[in-house]
């Protein structure tokens, strides 16, 4: 599976860990706090610099899941190291 990560801070993101959740999507008659349970995770160390305010692509694989479990599928981006290319105040104080 392939996707856009948004990236909208104006820091890198070094070694970033993706939190995929994914399963059948939730309907009104279930159980909310049942459902969010049942919910696959996988935990997924990605080995690419997440650049500041662009889409990042990134591409996973969810195994074993059947096309049935992917109805609803969650995203949570968790960088372990950022960097900022430069320090944006002292730009500001020489204006």
């Amino acid at each position: 599976m392939t996707f856009d990560i948004g990236n909208l801070t104006l820091a890198t993101f070094v070694d970033a860990d993706v939190l995929v959740l994914y399963g059948k999507p939730y309907s009104k008659d279930q159980n909310y706090i049942e459902w969010k349970k049942n919910l696959k995770q996988v935990n997924i160390q990605l080995n690419k610099k997440m650049l500041p305010a662009v889409w990042n692509r990134v591409s996973v694989v969810l195994s074993p899941a059947a096309e049935q479990d992917l109805g609803y599928i969650e995203f949570s981006l968790l960088p372990n190291k950022l960097y900022l290319s430069r320090d944006l105040r002292k730009s500001a104080e020489e204006d």
